[in-house]
């Protein structure tokens, strides 16, 4: 059969593009190829990336990025027997319901299946679609066997609507080999292109804003996580049965996209990379022993209690740029209520020796979560600097936002926490103020706010306490454009380097 694959149009809450690493597509993709199928894509996202709307919502204002509907439409083949839409994020839910019905206008006869975390997480949503089908969890085997010809009432992972209600067969057959998956199709989505356009990387050294080249890929060495934490919605996709592909076999991808591509960093967004200690240390050593030249990074962060010194000098040696811990949270007892089940002290030893080591490490912070109050929040700071003693500099501090159907989401339902409740017309964009969406007897979104740029003052001065709590409260007062206008541009700039500098040796910081 024939299928066509749409990655549409997302909302920005900025006026600028954005950009997908089309890892679940790409799979799709390249797996029912391989089972002699014919697939095409449509990359809405990409093609449409500098036409930007503005688009209002309810409480909101936000910005579709993306090719127009009707593009999208025009450009699906009229020989098409499938089309598949992806809606990775809950954030699509608008985009879904607008595109899958005006395909249905000009396709009544052409069965639509959507797949992604918001299927996932939210099948009874099929009902108001336009869509013929929903895929819960990982859409490779039940799609293949819906092409295949297979009736979709034996198809585990389908949700499709009868009679006015839905039939849900739950969640979708996993892949337990995950060697056996053909590498991600890139090519198809013009990865080339994708790279030239979006090759530069910045980075801050002292008061220096740093560009430079970076043709970076992500890559998924696993799927599922056996933990439970209350905020995260991967078990939604991938279950919380942890599966690995071996160490050649990513090597194999890395090595094949250095020669397709020319890259020059991965990004390993798994879930949980480091589960398995001695595949990781054999994956880390093949690196060394091949001398790729390239740099990696973990940004969706790691389990830090599955490092040890070991791992970090093979990460160092490897070529880590950028190692990302899985904090979350200063207090034990808020640890306790997310249900990661980390210790502290683990964390703590961790960070000392890959200071030690020359590592560049960050660290996730989440406050606002319920039960969280004041005295509990300045916790977060207190372990947050201590951190920053031994070393960490980089502190990515979030509000807890609760994704539909985890533990926090039907938390915050039953004790109606929620400040806006139909959450449909309310998209929720990190680092925005629509990040602050609960209330507790403990906190408002006000509160969490505050919480929020409190900390990232407060930690961001670990590294030069008086340098930066100075540029905070300059522009506080609004007189930092002022005092930039006084000096030329690179007078301002050596003046920033040079102030910085004394005031940390001032500090004994250096």
């Amino acid at each position: 059969m024939k299928l066509t694959l749409i990655n549409p149009p997302w909302y920005n809450n900025l006026p600028v593009p954005v950009d997908s690493t089309y890892l679940g597509l790409g799979y799709l993709a390249s797996y029912i190829r391989s089972k002699g199928h014919d697939v095409d894509v449509i990359d809405a996202l990409f093609e449409g990336r500098d036409n930007i709307q503005p688009v209002k919502f309810k409480y909101q204002k936000a910005y579709r990025v993306g090719l127009p509907y009707e593009t999208v439409i025009e450009k699906i083949p009229k020989n098409t027997d499938v089309i598949g839409i992806s809606a990775p994020f809950s954030n699509h839910a608008t985009i879904i319901k607008e595109l899958s019905s005006m395909i249905k206008k000009r396709y009544p006869d052409r069965p639509i299946i959507i797949g992604g975390a918001y299927p996932s997480t939210s099948p009874e949503d099929l009902l108001r679609l336009e869509v013929d089908y929903a895929i819960r969890g990982e859409g490779e085997i039940p799609l293949e066997k819906f092409l295949s010809g297979e009736n979709p009432s034996r198809i585990k992972g389908f949700c499709f609507k009868e009679s006015g209600r839905l039939i849900n067969n739950g969640m979708a057959e996993i892949m337990d080999n995950l060697d056996c998956l053909p590498f991600p199709d890139r090519e198809a989505f013009r990865f080339n292109r994708l790279l030239d356009a979006t090759n530069r990387a910045r980075l801050r050294q002292g008061t220096e804003i740093i560009e430079f080249t970076l043709r970076d890929v992500p890559i998924i060495t696993s799927r599922g996580c056996p933990y439970d934490c209350s905020f995260c919605s991967v078990h939604f996709v991938h279950g919380h049965k942890w599966r690995q592909r071996s160490a050649k076999n990513v090597i194999d991808e890395i090595t094949d996209l250095i020669e397709k591509f020319k890259i020059n960093e991965v990004a390993f967004i798994d879930d949980h990379l480091t589960a398995n200690r001695d595949r990781m240390v054999e994956l880390l050593d093949r690196m060394i022993k091949l001398e790729l030249g390239i740099t990696w990074t973990t940004p969706n962060g790691v389990r830090v209690d599955h490092l040890d010194e070991e791992i970090l000098v093979k990460m160092k040696k490897a070529g880590c740029r950028s190692l990302v811990l899985g904090v979350q949270h200063g207090d034990p007892k808020m640890l306790e209520r997310m249900g990661t089940r980390l210790d502290l002290s683990k964390v703590e030893r961790i960070v000392k020796i890959g200071s030690r080591l020359g590592l560049e490490m960050a660290a996730f912070f989440i406050i606002g979560h319920p039960g969280e109050d004041r005295k509990s929040f300045m916790k977060v700071i207190e372990y947050g600097r201590k951190l920053g003693k031994y070393g960490l500099k980089d502190f990515r501090i979030n509000i807890a936002r609760a994704y539909p159907k985890t533990a926090l989401f039907n938390y915050c339902i039953e004790n109606d926490l929620f400040v806006i409740k139909d959450t449909e017309n309310l998209l929720i964009f990190p680092e925005d103020n629509t990040e602050a969406n609960i209330r507790t007897r403990d906190f408002t979104p006000a509160e969490l706010i505050w919480r929020r740029n409190y900390a990232k003052r407060k930690l961001m001065a670990v590294e030069n306490s008086f340098y930066w709590n100075m540029v905070y409260f300059t522009e506080r007062l609004k007189i930092k454009p002022l005092i930039k206008m006084l000096f030329p541009k690179r007078i301002f700039k050596k003046t920033k380097k040079v102030f910085f500098n004394i005031l940390k040796k001032a500090s004994g910081q250096i």
